[in-house]
């Protein structure tokens, strides 16, 4: 049995005036059991995580309010048994891209995945940490893992936001 689980990630930028947002956007994910956070910790990207997928219905609905708040790039992921991630990107409170990764053969079986692509790096080139990177990016999107986790983790490593987090998922680091 593979991984299950939901995450909505963000970063923290120079022109946010982080004292004011982190309560508001802990607000918004209080009182929904089992989700954990880094939010705590200062960083400079962050995520709220569904460690078993169980709250990814919460998690999505946060994903706007949150881009909204920061008006920055917030990622919606759900990663299902290790063999498929859906990705939302949103920015500014609008959702501009809704992408899959995982075998292109699982894919096609899942009504609500078989018309997605893998993400577009020219939307998500503004997220890389190195600009120079955008072909790493490609590489990580197209690849196809046994695990699609290491996918994310990849593109955690390129952007910055903690798309899968082993700590907040796992509990303890790998």
């Amino acid at each position: 049995m593979g991984t299950t689980m939901a995450s909505v990630s963000f970063r923290r930028t120079d022109n946010m005036n982080w004292s004011a947002l982190k309560p508001k956007i802990k607000a918004l994910y209080q009182g929904i059991e089992g989700i954990v956070s880094n939010i705590e910790q200062e960083e400079i990207a962050y995520a709220i995580v569904s460690p078993y997928g169980d709250s990814a219905v919460f998690l999505e609905e946060i994903t706007e309010k949150v881009s909204l708040l920061t008006g920055d790039y917030v990622i919606f992921c759900m990663c299902v048994d290790s063999d498929y991630a859906l990705l939302k990107l949103y920015c500014n409170g609008q959702k501009i891209e809704e992408a899959a990764l995982g075998a292109p053969e699982l894919l096609e079986e899942i009504d609500e995945l078989a018309d997605l692509s893998m993400p577009d790096v020219v939307t998500w080139k503004p997220l890389l940490q190195d600009e120079k990177n955008a072909e790493a990016l490609y590489n990580a999107f197209k690849i196809n893992e046994v695990f699609v986790e290491d996918q994310l983790r990849m593109i955690s490593a390129l952007t910055g936001m903690p798309i899968f987090n082993d700590v907040l998922v796992f509990e303890e680091c790998f």
